[in-house]
């Protein structure tokens, strides 16, 4: 069906780094880590750790991204 190709050095650290702040994000939204200068942002960590699985997703299946 899809001629899956690993993504670039680029790609893979981009996403990587967008899942590690969607993370602390959500560590912060259930109360986790109480680091109150987040708490703003917190909303946004479920959908950065998506981002960055879609991300990864998208470059396994187009080639050179």
């Amino acid at each position: 069906m899809f001629q899956l190709s690993s993504p670039t050095a680029v790609t893979w650290w981009v996403a990587v780094i967008a899942a590690l702040v969607g993370l602390v994000l959500e560590l912060v939204a259930m109360k986790v880590l109480p680091l109150a200068f987040l708490a703003a942002f917190a909303a946004y960590g479920f959908w950065l750790l998506l981002l960055a699985f879609i991300l990864l997703a998208v470059a396994c299946i187009v080639k050179g991204l």
